[in-house]
């Protein structure tokens, strides 16, 4: 925990008035959302987490990679404002989220991957993005581990990177404090308290009743088991990603992050080790109704069997990765919905109540544009841009079918980096 945060950590005490806005989930999300809020002038914003620590459930996991190439403007618009307020916090503020820009590789593997790249390259250049072609002799100075016999070119985006998770999250937390935001840890949220005619007016919490005037809730994965309660099915699966880290290494300093689409993965920098993350073809999925109440992600299998296939797969362009030993497996769980697009907004059939998740594996560089966004809508009313793509009712009569969701989830996991993406 970051020196001088004023957290709340459990135990009973009096609620004296009505909390403005709850936040529910301490995972990045949540987070920046409070960081937003507070710097907009939000006053008594109140953040609750179950676990005795901030972040430790999905985010603490995430590869924290932050790519510019989307296939819309919007999503592109997302990634350019992580940039450029990672990069502010970091100028602005003693609350560094960690930025590293290296840049980014995306490697081909064949002619068709290198036409998609071309047209990727065109895209994102109309929106503002530096993006280049590059040949082997550019790749192998970029990244000398590489072996490039394999490939037919690279497209190069200078301006991406990466960063931890956690400490990104940890960044927006200690400046949401200092900017008056209250954080309670070890405090779940139950239920909801909700009127006859459909309005939030509190939480039900391990301490009690807490009144509150509006709530958002991001907790991820978890969101679906908390709706059910409230009679709605949030249209999201929960899939197990995956990555790997290995035994230390001479990396070069300035390493971009490699994306290998065609094999379903990306490697990048870990200090001094190598850390890698691979879509498999048959993910694991959770549906954590079914599951304890206090299940969380220190209770996932690791996921040794996927993590061999994409260690064989990834040495055929890193041969260094081969004998390399395995440090630590790191297993989260992501949110996918149909489209594969965020689930975001206000709650239909709900009122004062907010719901942002399905991170769909873009959850860590997402996280400013989800702040911002909710903090539009709780301040503004609604947001500038046009989010209809993340409209909670968009799939209408199938969203409340669970195998046409999951279906249709897993699909858009396992196609993640699939031609034309």
């Amino acid at each position: 925990m970051l020196e001088g945060m004023k957290i709340f950590r459990g135990g009973k005490f009096m609620i004296e008035k009505t909390i403005k806005v709850a936040i529910i989930g301490g995972g990045i999300w949540g987070l920046s959302a409070a960081y937003h809020l507070a710097r907009k002038g939000q006053e008594d914003v109140v953040v609750f987490e179950r676990n005795t620590e901030l972040a430790v459930e999905t985010t603490k996991r995430a590869a924290g990679l932050v790519g510019q190439v989307r296939d819309s403007a919007t999503m592109i618009q997302v990634t350019q404002y992580a940039i450029r307020l990672f990069q502010q916090m970091a100028e602005e503020t003693d609350c560094d989220p960690g930025f590293i820009q290296s840049g980014s590789l995306m490697l081909a593997m064949n002619e068709q991957r290198m036409a998609a790249y071309q047209q990727n390259m065109a895209f994102v250049q109309q929106h503002g993005v530096e993006a280049m072609l590059v040949d082997e002799i550019e790749i192998q100075r970029l990244a000398p581990n590489i072996d490039p016999s394999c490939l037919t070119g690279a497209l190069f985006i200078p301006t991406d990177g990466y960063l931890d998770p956690y400490r990104c999250a940890m960044a927006y937390a200690n400046q949401a404090e200092k900017l008056g935001v209250e954080i309670r840890l070890n405090q779940e949220v139950d239920d909801l308290a909700v009127s006859s005619d459909g309005v939030v007016t509190g939480l039900q919490t391990s301490e009690g009743l807490i009144e509150a005037e509006r709530v958002v809730v991001t907790i991820g994965p978890w969101s679906r088991r908390l709706m059910r309660k409230l009679g709605i099915q949030s249209a999201v699966e929960t899939i197990r990603h995956q990555r790997m880290v290995t035994e230390s290494v001479p990396v070069p300093d300035h390493h971009p992050v490699v994306r290998i689409k065609d094999l379903n993965g990306y490697v990048r920098r870990d200090g001094n080790r190598y850390l890698y993350g691979y879509f498999e073809p048959n993910p694991t999925t959770f549906d954590l109704n079914q599951l304890a109440p206090d299940f969380g992600t220190d209770d996932l299998p690791p996921p040794e069997e996927a993590m061999q296939m994409a260690k064989s797969n990834f040495s055929q362009v890193f041969p260094i990765l081969k004998d390399l030993r395995i440090d630590e497996y790191r297993q989260g769980l992501v949110g996918f919905s149909p489209d594969g697009q965020y689930l975001l907004g206000p709650v239909p059939s709900m009122t004062n109540l907010y719901l942002a998740c399905g991170c769909a594996a873009l959850g860590i560089a997402g996280s400013a544009a989800i702040g911002h966004w909710v903090t539009e809508w709780l301040m503004d009313s609604t947001p500038k841009a046009d989010l209809s793509m993340f409209d909670h009712s968009r799939f209408g009569a199938d969203g409340e079918n669970l195998d046409w969701v999951r279906q249709r989830a897993i699909s858009h996991y396992v196609n993640y980096y699939a031609l034309p993406n």
